[in-house]
This record gives C-alpha cells, sequence and structure tokens, in this order.
C-alpha cells in the first residue's frame, strides 16, 4: 500500500515537464546568478563612501553580500563544470511543475516592485498569501493565519522594537 494518495483527476500543470542533469541546471542557474549579482555589485559600488573610516557605510553590506554570492556562485559552477568534465555520475532534477515555479518566480518580482508602492507590511502580507497559494496550500486556517503572523513579527520586530521605518 502506498503511502501517497492518487492526484485528483483533471489537475493541471501536474506533469513531469522538466527533466535534466543536476549539474547542467546549476551551471545555467550559476550563470543567471553571476549575471544578477554582478549588475547588483556594479550598483553597490557606486553607493557613497562612510564618513567614518570604522563605518561600513551605505555601499558596505551590499558589497560584502555581492561579492560572498559571486565567490559561493563561482565555486558551484567551477564544481559542476569540473564533475561534467570528469563524466562522473550525476542526479536527475525533476520540476513537476515548472507553470507553478515560473508563477512564483514573477511575484516575487511583482513584490519587490511593489513594495515601496502600497507598504512593506501590505506586500509581505499579500504575497505571503499568494506565494502559499501558488504552492498548493489550500487550508484555510493556515492561509490566514501564516501571512498575519509574519507581518505581526516584522511589525514587532523592526517598527516596534528597532523603530525602523518601513515603506
Amino acid at each position: 500500500m502506498s503511502a501517497e494518495m492518487p492526484e485528483p483527476p483533471g489537475r493541471r500543470f501536474d506533469a513531469e515537464i522538466i527533466r535534466q542533469p543536476l549539474r547542467l541546471l546549476e551551471i545555467i542557474g550559476c550563470v543567471i546568478v553571476i549575471g544578477v549579482f554582478g549588475y547588483y555589485l556594479r550598483a553597490a559600488l557606486s553607493l557613497p563612501a562612510p564618513f567614518n573610516d570604522m563605518d561600513i557605510g551605505a555601499g558596505g553590506f551590499p558589497k560584502l553580500v555581492a561579492v560572498a554570492t559571486l565567490v559561493a556562485t563561482v565555486l558551484v559552477a567551477l564544481t559542476a563544470i569540473v564533475k561534467s568534465l570528469l563524466r562522473l555520475p550525476y542526479t536527475l532534477v525533476a520540476l513537476k511543475r515548472p507553470v507553478m515555479v515560473l508563477l512564483a518566480m514573477v511575484a516575487l518580482v511583482v513584490q519587490a516592485l511593489l513594495f515601496t508602492r502600497i507598504g512593506a507590511l501590505a506586500t509581505t502580507g499579500l504575497f505571503a498569501l499568494l506565494t502559499m497559494l501558488i504552492c498548493g496550500e489550500r487550508r484555510l486556517p493556515h492561509l490566514i493565519a501564516s501571512p498575519v503572523l509574519l507581518v505581526g513579527f516584522i511589525y514587532l520586530v523592526f517598527v516596534v522594537a528597532f523603530g525602523v521605518r518601513l515603506p
């Protein structure tokens, strides 16, 4: 007897569509991440230098994040390339819901664009709910409680405890 419950008929986007070696997906993903964080580093380098030599400054933390991410990504890419050249055994990765994965990525981009327009707390709550729906969550208590608790936690920590003014 299988532990998995059978899928109800008529479900869309559940077919296994993308099946690729992990190394290939790692290399493709690394190229994308290197491009994005290269752009991010260029923007971070244009931020003003700190007035105090002991201070990290406006661009210090973004530079640190960009450089650390680029170094880690290059190491992952080199590992994947070396494994490919040595023809080591590989793992196949199956992406079973590529449309939903793409939709979740688009939702994250839209969330970033709306942050300053409708506010950080409203955007976080709305997109927490949207992300849960995209990922398949349908239990009403979870759909209500998770975004509310997330927004409440962010409010308590950043606004109340640290006094940060969120957009």
